[in-house]
């Protein structure tokens, strides 16, 4: 549990350290370095954006301490999906709109009230895959595990703004709905960022894409299990070999 009162990852958490090697939790406030270095390796070094400042959350890329930072680190919760439970593989950032008065959004883009009036709202942002784990079931750990801290803090609602690409993904294939809105973090940045939103009441795609986590846990635990019956048979009667 964190300073705040939020356990340090769900439930199932565990089965997915067990038995596909990928732990989705929270990150400890000493984990924080590395996920901003993550955001760094990402959103600098392989995309190119170095974001010119000032801006209205300082937003910055320390090429110092190769960092990705703002102002807002302290505020923030942090998740990330784990190679084991050490080697940090994706990372997402929540900021609560009632812990933090407003959102980082909300610094750049006036949100219509119909998205802020109605109880919590999160904010999902600094969303980063390691190139070499951009797989389906890492994008699914973390829109689970970030609907797991929706669920533990009362949320309502989540927005997220990414660019068209990412936008697609999530629109596409978890449910995520399109506001209309638009803004760039610098003038200067060459692409403008979409403004997408998930509903709690909208979980029939929550639903599927935890029903294929589950189909896909069952079927690395059913692979193990004849991997582990198969290496016992050999085993105890190698004459069958």
């Amino acid at each position: 549990m964190d300073r705040r009162g939020v356990v340090s990852g769900p439930w199932w958490g565990r089965l997915c350290t067990v038995i596909l090697g990928r732990t989705p939790r929270c990150l400890r406030d000493d984990e924080i370095p590395d996920a901003q270095a993550l955001l760094y390796d990402v959103y600098f070094k392989e995309k190119g954006w170095d974001p010119p400042t000032p801006n209205p959350s300082n937003l910055r890329a320390d090429h110092d301490r190769r960092r990705f930072e703002d102002d807002l680190t302290d505020g923030a919760r942090w998740l990330g999906v784990f190679e084991g439970n050490t080697r940090l593989i994706g990372v997402i950032r929540v900021l609560s709109r009632n812990e933090m008065g407003r959102l980082e959004l909300e610094r750049y883009i006036q949100l219509p009230q119909s998205l802020t009036s109605d109880g919590e709202v999160i904010e999902l942002n600094r969303l980063a895959i390691r190139p070499t784990s951009r797989s389906r079931l890492t994008i699914v750990l973390i829109h689970l595990l970030s609907g797991w801290l929706a669920g533990q803090l009362g949320a309502q609602r989540a927005v997220i703004a990414l660019a068209n690409k990412g936008t697609d993904v999530f629109v596409d294939a978890y449910g995520w709905r399109h506001v209309g809105l638009t803004f760039r973090y610098h003038p200067t940045d060459p692409q403008p960022v979409h403004v997408i939103r998930f509903e709690s009441r909208d979980n029939r795609r929550i639903k599927m894409v935890a029903r294929f986590l589950f189909y896909r846990l069952r079927r690395v635990y059913k692979e193990k299990l004849l991997k582990h019956r198969r290496r016992d048979l050999h085993e105890h009667h190698p004459l069958q070999q």
